[in-house]
């Protein structure tokens, strides 16, 4: 079990990860980055959801914090 949210270090990068919809809630993401991440990613895959509304209502839930952590965000795996 985690004590924190850190970032992984990759060469220059920091690495905050958030898996699924840990990308909804804006303190992880917003502790990560005052951890030190310059870049945020979330693994998830949207696309079981099938053409349901899951994967739309989850790309729209972190569509708020994309602006917060100047991120992009992307349910298909593109950004």
């Amino acid at each position: 079990m985690g004590r924190g949210f850190y970032p992984i270090s990759y060469g220059n990068l920091k690495i905050g990860v958030m898996i699924c919809y840990e990308s909804i809630f804006s303190g992880i993401g917003k502790r990560l980055v005052d951890n030190g991440a310059n870049v945020l990613a979330v693994i998830t895959s949207d696309g079981w959801f099938g053409k349901s509304l899951g994967s739309v209502e989850h790309f729209y839930l972190g569509m708020p914090r994309v602006g917060w952590w100047k991120a992009w965000n992307s349910t298909r795996g593109v950004a």
